[in-house]
């Protein structure tokens, strides 16, 4: 970042996790430098909603701690949990790049503060700066990668392979997984017979523990390798 200003170099600084992990942390430092200088810092309280499908685009999101719940109206008005991002996601880039309505709903699973970028001051960025374009297409890709990924699991995968591979990438640095076996069966689109089943093999092959709105990972090796179950 040599050939930044003091300033510029500041409000990188000030980005936080986002210039560390994920889609804006693989930018340019002047790309970098001008989301941080646009960018407005919101907070969101659990279960509060960010933005509903159907609704008009107001701009873009980027997770800087807690997590995102992402739902998509399957039919009609019922809602059905798709994702749950963690801090170096960003999201609200299609409709914007695409003119249209949100896709997809997104409330905050837990307290969460995000950075956000206005769509007026996203397109300002890229009539100034028409090179700016690549970078937002890249993390729609990246978005899109997310949903095949998921995509493919649900067409392809176990029950339990399934239920693995999200309490390894939900887990925290002591393995614990907050949320009920519920709140995992939404996630993963599985009835509660089929989250329970897959729950209590992995419980009794001694993989994890269940207790009050958590569960923990007590063989993380194990769960590695049923990732790829078929």
């Amino acid at each position: 970042m040599a050939h930044l200003d003091q300033s510029a170099r500041a409000d990188i600084g000030r980005l936080g996790i986002l210039g560390r992990v994920g889609w804006l942390s693989r930018q340019p430092p002047d790309f970098q430098a001008a989301v941080a200088r646009l960018g407005r810092w919101r907070e969101y309280k659990p279960r509060e909603i960010i933005y509903l499908a159907g609704g008009a685009s107001d701009g873009l999101y980027g997770l800087a701690d807690g997590t995102l719940e992402i739902s998509f109206p399957l039919v009609g008005e019922e809602e059905v949990t798709v994702h749950r991002a963690e801090p170096g996601f960003w999201i609200g880039e299609a409709s914007i790049l695409a003119g249209q309505n949100r896709f997809v709903t997104v409330s905050a699973a837990t307290a969460v503060r995000a950075l956000f970028l206005s769509q007026i001051e996203l397109r300002r960025m890229i009539e100034a700066n028409p090179r700016y374009w690549g970078a937002f297409y890249e993390q729609s890709v990246g978005n899109q990668i997310i949903t095949l990924t998921l995509l493919a699991e649900v067409l392809s995968l176990t029950p339990r392979a399934r239920v693995a591979r999200v309490l390894l990438r939900l887990s925290d640095g002591e393995g614990v997984v907050a949320g009920s076996q519920e709140d995992l069966g939404r996630l993963l689109g599985m009835t509660r017979s089929s989250i329970r089943r897959a729950i209590a093999d992995l419980t009794d092959n001694g993989l994890i523990s269940t207790g009050y709105g958590k569960l923990r990972i007590l063989d993380k090796t194990g769960l590695e390798g049923l990732q790829r179950e078929a």
